[in-house]
């Protein structure tokens, strides 16, 4: 780092890493600290006094480094919590928000008559948040998730298995086309939504995966190939369910429309702003 932190004590470390630090930061620190010593939150006060070694030091002062460059805290501890789970998240997976939890929540509402059978596929699943989340509150659904990515499937894989998951089957390829079912009965997507400039993301993004996020010029232009592929694979009555941008509903929502979907619906996030877009395949009498 390029500050000098004096090491004696945990509480004079931390009172010098939050010095350095912007307060968007402090908040971090702190988990860096318990992660790395393995203390919970009354221990990280009630240990103020306690020795750091060099070798920690070393550690902390890496991770202090890398929040100031904001490296998102996820990939220095490792995991990110989601839903009602840690998952294990790297640099090859998008880190899963808090916000993506209301793609969770609306698909759950969507499966009530139909969760004990139903036929899910979460398509860009990235660490496997969604797919996870889903097969965990429906263990007798099942559920497809898809990634371009190879590596980002191998992180989702591991997810699965850690949390004992065992209704859920990965493949890898783009949007709908891996998918081994002609008719199912929901698909969600967190698919990448981001405004680029040139093709760049902003810098406050440079360390999570372009693949994930980048969304062209408008942030549509994914959300316009996965919503022809997705089609193709709906059950008629069945429910695709987009996450995006807070502006982005409009564009969403008449992109939805364009191929046909019925009973469009935008929910807002807890912060209320429009967060997920739906849309409803009609059944054969309907079309």
């Amino acid at each position: 780092m390029s500050d000098c932190i004096e090491h004696t004590t945990l509480q004079s470390w931390r009172a010098q890493a939050r010095k350095i630090s912007d307060a968007r930061h402090h908040e971090d620190i702190d988990w860096l600290i318990q992660h790395t010593l393995g203390l919970n939150r009354a221990a990280l006060i009630s240990r103020s006094d306690l020795p750091l070694a060099e070798d920690i030091t070393r550690i902390l002062d890496h991770g202090v480094s890398a929040l100031r460059d904001d490296v998102p805290l996820a990939y220095l501890v490792g995991t990110q919590p989601f839903w009602t789970f840690d998952l294990a998240v790297t640099t090859d997976t998008l880190v899963p928000r808090a916000d993506t939890e209301i793609l969770v929540h609306c698909a759950l509402s969507k499966l009530t008559s139909t969760a004990t059978s139903a036929v899910i596929a979460d398509l860009g699943t990235g660490s496997g948040a969604v797919a996870l989340a889903l097969a965990s509150e429906h263990p007798d659904a099942r559920v497809h998730a898809v990634d371009a990515s190879p590596a980002a499937l191998g992180v989702a894989q591991l997810n699965a298995q850690a949390l004992d998951i065992k209704n859920v089957t990965f493949f890898e390829g783009d949007w709908a086309e891996p998918l081994p079912l002609s008719h199912y009965d929901l698909i969600v997507s967190n698919p990448p939504y981001v405004e680029t400039v040139d093709g760049a993301l902003p810098a406050s993004l440079r360390h999570e995966p372009t693949l994930a996020l980048a969304g062209g010029s408008d942030g549509l232009d994914e959300i316009r190939r996965l919503v022809p592929s997705a089609l193709s694979r709906l059950c008629p009555g069945g429910w695709l369910l987009i996450e995006h941008g807070h502006m982005q509903a409009e564009g969403v929502s008449g992109i939805l429309h364009a191929f046909g979907f019925t009973a469009l619906e935008t929910v807002p996030d807890i912060a209320g702003r429009d967060r997920v877009s739906l849309g409803r395949r009609p059944t054969d009498s309907e079309a």
